[in-house]
């Protein structure tokens, strides 16, 4: 644990004022140096970039390669686990079985194996955090559940009170979850995309997509999109709006830190967001008054 704290330090020194955001880099679960950081970083953010790397989590006292935990500041932590092996369709409809029947419907539309595995592992790391909730205040683990409100955001509903906020997201590698003690949470993992045709119109507005096409290189390119895509989805996550407003409703400007400097609500926000891998950016937006 204080090997952690030492460099939460080290990256809550790194998070800008607010409304901005910085680019840091994780390491991969399991590695024992720093993930390798390309030169995408310095193209696609012109920033130096800081290294974090943590081999505890407060909520399981073990700890083995496929996770990675950070506790950005007392109230704040991330959490990274590899995303599990793709179950077959047969396994996942047997596995339907054994969830909350409103987390079944959900997932019973969901066609891709891999998409439908890696948001049963998600389920599975969202009860892990509400158990250790539960525990933490002293009360039983049966007295807390996940729900989910009316734009499918998850929050944690407890009996006693006092349960943290979190956000999950996923994509093919790899699951994450963010979880803040005292007030809302967004946060998106994405990994590099091939931009295929009509992709940066449906998302970008003139200036974003500027940003994205002035790059040297097809790779820097699809790095610029996941990290503009990760701030909006973060925000949209944070805000309870999901998927339904346009992105194209949110503005960032990318020439300095990133900055929203358009949305449909009109709320202040922090962003954070890290380069993980090599070739996926996660970002987290944390809203405040």
């Amino acid at each position: 644990m204080r090997f952690m704290r030492r460099h939460c330090r080290k990256l809550c020194k790194a998070v800008p004022s607010p409304e901005g955001s910085s680019l840091l880099c994780l390491q991969e679960p399991g590695q024992t140096a720093c993930g390798r950081v390309c030169s995408q970083l310095h193209e696609a953010a012109g920033y130096v970039p800081d290294t974090a790397h943590a081999k505890s989590w407060p909520f399981q006292r073990e700890t083995d390669e496929n996770r990675l935990g950070v506790r950005l500041d007392k109230s704040i932590e991330l959490i990274v686990e590899r995303a599990k092996p793709c179950l077959s369709m047969r396994t996942i409809s047997r596995r339907l079985e054994q969830i909350p029947s409103y987390e079944a419907e959900r997932l019973r539309n969901v066609v891709c194996a891999r998409t439908a595995t890696n948001s049963l592992h998600g389920l599975r790391l969202m009860q892990e955090v509400a158990e250790a909730s539960a525990r933490s205040a002293g009360a039983a683990e049966d007295t807390v559940r996940i729900v989910r409100d009316d734009r499918g955001k998850p929050h944690i509903k407890s009996r006693f009170g006092g349960a943290p906020e979190i956000s999950l997201s996923h994509c093919r590698a790899h699951v994450v979850l963010a979880i803040s003690q005292h007030s809302p949470i967004g946060v998106d993992i994405e990994g590099t995309r091939e931009l295929r045709a009509g992709l940066l119109d449906a998302c970008c507005l003139p200036r974003e997509r500027a940003w994205v096409e002035r790059a040297d290189n097809e790779q820097v390119r699809r790095f610029r999109f996941s990290w503009l895509w990760t701030l909006k989805e973060a925000f949209m996550k944070a805000v309870g709006l999901g998927l339904a407003i346009d992105p194209r409703e949110l503005e960032f400007s990318m020439s300095d830190r990133p900055r929203l400097i358009t949305s449909p609500r009109g709320t202040h926000c922090r962003f954070l967001s890290f380069a993980f891998c090599g070739d996926s950016v996660i970002s987290l937006c944390l809203p405040y008054d």
